[in-house]
C-alpha cells in the first residue's frame, strides 16, 4: 500500500487498536494534528488531519492539492490542533524508515512546526510511539517522483 494513502492510513488507525508496545505507551495520548507533506509523488501536497483519542487513532482524514499548495498559507487554529507539521515527503518517509526521529527532524529545520513548540514537547515521547507505530505498517514509496518543496 501506498505511504500516505487512503488505505495506509486506515492500516495505521487499526494498529493504533491493537499494538500492544503502543498502547502502553500512548495510554492517555489525546491530540489532533496535521502533517503536511510537501511534494508528494504525483505532484501533489497532502494535507493529513489525525485525531487521536486516548491512544487510538480515531479519526484520520486526507487532503490533496497540485504542488505547490497554498495549504501552509491556511489558517491554523490552535485551539482544536496541537500543531501543524510541515516537511518535505521525503522527510515524512525518512521518519517512516525510522532513519531519522521527530526531535532530529525538528532540529533540523527540514521539518517546521506551526503552533507552540512547548506543547509539542510536552506529548514528544506519545509522538514518538505514534512515530514508531506507523513505522510497523508496511509501505510503498515513489521516491523518484518527489521534490522537496519546503
Amino acid at each position: 500500500m501506498k505511504y500516505q494513502g487512503p488505505e495506509w492510513h486506515e492500516a495505521v488507525k487499526a494498529a493504533s487498536l491493537t499494538d500492544k508496545t503502543y498502547k502502553a505507551n500512548a495510554r492517555g495520548f489525546t491530540a489532533r494534528w496535521q502533517n503536511l507533506l510537501l511534494g508528494c509523488p504525483g505532484g501533489v501536497d497532502k494535507l493529513v488531519d489525525w485525531d487521536v483519542r486516548n491512544g487510538e487513532v480515531v479519526s484520520v482524514t486526507l487532503q490533496e492539492k497540485p504542488s505547490p499548495s497554498d495549504f501552509a498559507a491556511s489558517p491554523f487554529d490552535k485551539r482544536r490542533y496541537l500543531s501543524r507539521f510541515i516537511a518535505p515527503y521525503s522527510c515524512f518517509v525518512r521518519l517512516h524508515k525510522q532513519e531519522l526521529t521527530p526531535m532530529v527532524a525538528i532540529g533540523s529545520g527540514e521539518y517546521e512546526i506551526v503552533g507552540s513548540i512547548t506543547e509539542v514537547m510536552k506529548k514528544i515521547e506519545q509522538i514518538d510511539a505514534f512515530v514508531d507505530l506507523t513505522s510497523t505498517v508496511p509501505a510503498e514509496y515513489d521516491e523518484t517522483q518527489t521534490t522537496d518543496a519546503a
